[in-house]
């Protein structure tokens, strides 16, 4: 049984960034990429690849070199990089590839009841099991509860599994989303019996254990190095400080800023989008309909986020802000922009309070995953 890794996905302007904890960049042409953390999926239309850490898919777009990437999604023309996954991907270097299995959306067969387009469901070969210490004390047995309805939002989970005959690990979250909370499993990797039940402490004699790499919640590897003897223990990164003004974080409702906030607002993020000493994003031509779309698009597929975010031009981020009229905290629609750019923590609150608020096209619009090559747009209105 197969289960994501922390995905998350982000289209890419003109300068390129690659800030997010999985999400994918798509963008237009001669990308220049800003480093991030997280691991991101990217994807370029053209123009040099971005590069990420902690597990991304490599998926291409022209003029670029693809590396090493998480998913079982090969490389188009061109890839970029996703280093630190939980698998090698293929390098992408001028073909097209169709996508194969693996925890992609796009289709391919995988045991996740949300199987992409043209994909398959299997059940479980394994039965339940106790979680392993260092879980949440809620924790049912498991990993098959993946969908189900929880009731403790931030919860976290480990199991210890034997799959068809293969040692692996899986961790499980309850986390938030618009229709209520559900039980999310976004890591299946190999781990050996012969790990401890809990995690050792950093620094302790790992005697009995050399070259062992043991995974417990929550996302914590501990190594056993046969040189040192001893446990290196790592924990994710922290969420980087993305430094919003103090507005940003204010409890006003997003359609009462005044044209400074709204201004300061943008300011921020677009210096998200764009990496120092790069052109800014240009204003975008405005459709009959008063909607614009940016040269690219950010995509995180994870819950609790499940959105997408335009680049657009801080200006014209302005203009959507000003004809919103969205009643969430305009701390909400930080939290939901940090979040995404920071992977998306499934034991954090994502984008779900502003959607909740009824403030989907408030820079941001839902997106559940929709398979790579079908028709997605996340133009928000700017008139």
């Amino acid at each position: 049984m197969k289960f994501r890794l922390v995905f998350s996905c982000v289209f890419v302007s003109s300068a390129v960034l690659a800030a997010c904890g999985g999400k994918l960049h798509v963008g237009e042409t001669d990308g220049n990429p800003k480093a991030g953390s997280g691991g991101t999926d990217d994807v370029g239309e053209a123009g040099a690849p971005s590069a990420s850490s902690g597990g991304g898919k490599a998926l291409g777009g022209a003029g670029g070199s693809g590396t090493a990437g998480s998913s079982a999604t090969n490389a188009g023309s061109g890839s970029v990089a996703g280093a630190g996954g939980s698998s090698a991907g293929s390098a992408g270097t001028g073909g097209t590839s169709p996508n194969t299995a693996g925890s992609s959306p796009t289709g391919g067969t995988t045991s996740e009841p949300n199987a992409g387009k043209g994909g398959t469901t299997t059940e479980p070969e394994f039965d339940p099991v106790p979680p392993i210490a260092g879980s949440s004390d809620d924790c049912p047995e498991g990993p098959g509860m993946y969908d189900q309805e929880c009731e403790t939002p931030g919860s976290v989970c480990g199991y210890q599994v034997d799959e068809s005959g293969n040692q692996n690990y899986t961790e499980c979250a309850c986390v938030r989303t618009v229709t209520g909370s559900v039980w999310d499993c976004y890591i299946d990797i190999g781990r050996n019996w012969i790990c401890p039940n809990a995690a050792p402490e950093d620094g302790s004699d790992c005697f009995g254990f050399f070259k062992l790499e043991c995974t417990y919640p929550v996302q914590k590897t501990c190594t056993c190095s046969s040189e040192s003897g001893v446990w290196s223990c790592i924990d994710p990164p922290p969420p980087m400080d993305r430094n919003p003004p103090e507005s940003a974080l204010g409890e006003r409702a997003v359609k009462e800023l005044d044209a400074a906030e709204r201004a300061e607002w943008c300011a921020w993020y677009a210096s998200l989008t764009v990496a120092p000493g790069f052109p800014a994003t240009p204003d975008r031509p405005v459709g009959p309909d008063g909607f614009v779309e940016g040269p690219g698009c950010s995509l995180q597929a994870q819950r609790p986020c499940q959105a997408a975010l335009p680049v657009l031009s801080a200006t014209q981020c302005a203009a959507n802000l000003a004809v919103t009229g969205c009643e969430a905290p305009v701390s909400d629609l930080t939290a939901c922009i940090t979040n995404m750019y920071d992977g998306c923590s499934p034991t954090g609150d994502g984008c779900v309070d502003l959607f909740l608020a009824g403030c989907e096209g408030t820079m941001v619009t839902r997106y559940l995953g929709e398979p790579l090559g079908q028709p997605f747009s996340c133009g928000v209105r700017v008139e």
